[in-house]
């Protein structure tokens, strides 16, 4: 069974990791639990989040596959930036937002009526996982979670990890504002 104890003992891990990723960015002590909580549950692969801060730490010399980072557009979470992270696990979620989009889907998929599962499989393989994919992938819209940072004078403060259709932008807020007061508190102390 996982406990705190778990977490606790990864956490040292997850530092070194943002260290050695941090160009002059700086992160949240809760932004580095978040972290540990994501490596022990195994709830994404924390090396998936690791390089989108590689992306954003080493801008213009690293390229990822992800959306561009951008501003939160509302109000409530003015001065906050988002960057996605892509994990495997948001690959049915990519899959189906590029298929939406795709109008020749269906006409190619339809040329499989009345055939055998054997003779199709493949192109319907090809068709429906592996081009979507790819053309999400090479245009830089492959979606998934967020990173949530605030970007200081020359550097980037992350923050915190973000399911952007589960919650919502006042509990975001409420989070980021939260990780601050503490790390403000933390810096008090040192």
């Amino acid at each position: 069974m996982t406990s705190v104890a778990d977490i606790a003992r990864v956490v040292p891990d997850v530092q070194e990791w943002l260290d050695l990723k941090m160009v002059s960015g700086r992160y949240a002590f809760d932004f580095v639990l978040e972290l540990a909580a994501v490596e022990v549950f195994r709830l994404r692969n924390i090396h998936k989040i690791f390089d989108a801060i590689t992306t954003l730490e080493r801008s213009g010399q690293q390229k990822g596959l992800t959306k561009k980072e951008m501003p939160f557009r509302n109000p409530i979470l003015k001065g906050l930036w988002h960057k996605h992270y892509f994990d495997p696990s948001f690959m049915p979620r990519n899959l189906l937002e590029e298929l939406k989009r795709d109008t020749l889907f269906t006409d190619e998929i339809s040329k499989f009526h009345g055939k055998k599962v054997e003779e199709m499989t493949g192109e319907v393989v090809r068709l429906a996982v592996l081009e979507p994919y790819k053309r999400r992938a090479q245009s830089n819209r492959l979606t998934g979670e967020w990173i949530i940072y605030e970007k200081e004078v020359e550097r980037n403060y992350y923050l915190t990890l973000s399911d952007h259709l589960a919650e919502t932008d006042c509990l975001r807020r409420v989070r980021v504002d939260a990780y601050r007061e503490l790390d403000a508190q933390l810096e008090v102390r040192s």
